[in-house]
């Protein structure tokens, strides 16, 4: 038999086994062998050469980026264009992988590369699986549920076999995004500078949080919408907290407003969406002016009375004080 790669008999003819080691043209591309069969009459093989092809590929997937994407205080559900690449909450990440592709050095265009095939996958400070798995562009991957940076790694193969990142290399291609699913913990709420009595519905509140919490949004328990707070996160400044100017107690009642005790329940959320539990002040609306009092007697041609103040006609804030006003008849 002859071997060729461009169907041109050689010098060199070589004994007819079943297997034949052939040397191809350097670099990535098709690569052709052609074989010419000759008898011990010296007879060609009809078909003059007999060709098969195979692609050369022996350069790795070309290197993309990796990005990691959760969900916040924004992301709607079904929507993925409100994912956040820095922040989550849920340590079910969306994985997108861009702009990694199999391409050819040489020139021959996309028939010069193989195509990407598998595609490995960890969390840094995990161990890097020894099993491959299909590629895939978008992809969901749980990472470890503790708060902290999650780094994820990506090493892809091609169906030559190539790897990118080399295989010597401890990490992939990488992306980092920050897992918090820790929510606001400690609030203080303060109803009119802390008094316990109001005769008006409208009241003012103040609120700090905790130095180690940052909320960015606050809103009224019965749920009401979401309000940002006065600057990027809200105070925990005791000195300078946030407030909320004439929030009407009807907003709040269960049944609308009436005297009695009146608790404001707000709750907190941090950037990344988690939500705290209520924190509440309370204060008592009295609108009800106590009863008149009973002047039990008056003795003839003096100057004193007996008056009867009788604390039971106001129940909710009590009689706190009294005028006397004495007028003369006849």
């Amino acid at each position: 038999v002859n071997l060729s790669t461009n169907a041109t008999i050689s010098a060199r003819w070589s004994s007819n086994t079943s297997t034949q080691t052939f040397d191809l043209a350097e670099g990535n591309g098709w690569r052709k062998a052609y074989v010419l069969a000759i008898d011990e009459a010296g007879n060609l093989s009809p078909s003059i050469w007999y060709s098969d092809q195979i692609l050369m590929d022996n350069t790795g997937p070309d290197s993309g980026t990796v990005t990691l994407r959760g969900k916040d205080r924004n992301f709607v559900l079904g929507d993925r264009n409100t994912f956040n690449d820095a922040l989550t909450r849920d340590p079910r990440v969306f994985v997108n992988l861009a702009g990694f592709a199999d391409t050819d050095p040489d020139g021959f265009g996309p028939d010069g590369a193989s195509g990407i095939a598998d595609m490995r996958v960890w969390e840094e400070g995990d161990t890097e699986p020894t099993t491959w798995e299909s590629y895939r562009t978008e992809f969901y991957f749980d990472v470890s549920a503790d708060d902290d940076t999650k780094t994820l790694n990506v090493r892809l193969r091609d169906n030559a076999g190539n790897i990118n990142p080399a295989e010597s290399l401890p990490t992939g291609v990488q992306d980092s995004i920050i897992l918090d699913t820790t929510p606001p913990a400690d609030a203080t709420v303060i109803i009119n500078e802390g008094a316990i009595y109001t005769n008006d519905r409208l009241v003012d509140i103040a609120f700090y949080l905790g130095t180690s919490d940052n909320a960015v949004q606050w809103r009224t328990g019965r749920g009401g919408t979401w309000q940002n707070c006065a600057a990027a996160t809200c105070s925990s400044n005791s000195s300078s907290p946030d407030t909320i100017i004439d929030l009407d107690l009807n907003t709040v009642m269960a049944g609308g407003v009436r005297d009695g005790e009146a608790r404001v329940n707000l709750e907190f959320q941090d950037e990344a969406g988690n939500v705290s539990t209520p924190f509440s002040d309370f204060i008592i609306l009295d609108r009800t002016a106590p009863a008149v009092v009973e002047i039990l007697s008056v003795a003839p041609r003096t100057t004193s009375a007996f008056v009867d103040i009788d604390d039971s006609s106001d129940t909710l804030s009590g009689v706190a004080s009294y005028e006397a006003v004495a007028m003369r008849q006849g």
